[in-house]
């Protein structure tokens, strides 16, 4: 099976218009080789950002500041229970064991 990376760039090698490389960015690290494999001119990373918000400003886990920002926020906006653990399972998927999670 081709791999997505060698897809992309033959999309990329035949059409005229921007094409966007989405998924496997995980850290600022991971950016560079993703756009030289696939020659895609920007980046998306849905879950990369999920799992730490603060990706792009250079961490590698969501610092403890995040976590209270997007708490301070959900209180604020009255942001539903569902969507405030959702979000926040994420932000500490690095740092909680796997049975905190769940019980969460």
């Amino acid at each position: 099976a081709l791999h997505i990376s060698i897809l992309l760039k033959q999309l990329k090698d035949s059409v005229n218009i921007p094409v966007i490389h989405n998924g496997g960015v995980y850290s600022p690290d991971d950016i560079d080789p993703a756009i030289k494999k696939t020659g895609a001119d920007g980046i998306m990373c849905a879950q990369g950002l999920l799992n730490n918000p603060a990706l792009f400003s250079g961490f590698k886990e969501t610092p403890l500041q995040c976590v209270q920002d997007w708490v301070n926020i959900a209180i604020s906006y009255g942001t539903t229970f569902v969507t405030f653990k959702h979000h926040l399972v994420f932000m500490l998927e690095s740092v909680l064991p796997k049975h905190e999670k769940k019980s969460l």
